[in-house]
């Protein structure tokens, strides 16, 4: 999950399927406990594990639930990035500190250190998803077609 601590990937560079299904696995671990608002962390947890079920049974992703999970996760990077930032906070709050009620008043409030470790936790998920084979891709992948050859084609053909 980590770039620091990256599991073995195939010729080229991309994880294989099954380091992406841990991979995947590994962040809905970690975003279940996170301080996240609930609705936001259920939404997350929920395309995570479509993607990784799809991916395990597979091996490949339809582009849409990839989509889904960019657009939840989008927004996941925007709560936090919209959050105040408590510098008083005490480690060891809970989550109910960091993620009021529907009071009204009392908006999203995260640590630094929270702030900076979900911001990583989601920016490398964001990476993940980016890697992931889709459908149509895995096909391309294991025929050897790149973007710079299915490119070159695309351009050869439409020349006259």
């Amino acid at each position: 999950m980590s770039t620091s601590t990256s599991s073995p990937q195939k010729r080229g560079g991309t994880p294989d399927v099954t380091t992406l299904t841990n991979d995947y696995t590994a962040y809905a671990d970690s975003l279940a406990d996170a301080p996240l608002p609930t609705y936001r962390a259920d939404a997350l947890a929920a395309r995570i594990h479509t993607v990784r079920d799809r991916l395990d049974a597979d091996g490949a992703v339809p582009g849409a639930a990839l989509q889904r999970l960019l657009a939840v996760l989008a927004e996941a990077v925007g709560d936090v990035t919209a959050a105040e930032i408590d510098r008083d906070a005490e480690d060891g709050r809970t989550l109910a500190d960091a993620v009021p009620g529907a009071d009204g008043d009392a908006a999203y409030r995260l640590t630094p250190a929270e702030r900076d470790a979900l911001t990583e936790t989601l920016v490398e998920l964001l990476f993940t998803v980016v890697e992931t084979p889709t459908v149509g891709r895995a096909a391309d992948d294991d025929a050897g077609v790149t973007d710079d050859a299915a490119d070159a084609a695309d351009a050869t053909e439409t020349r006259p």
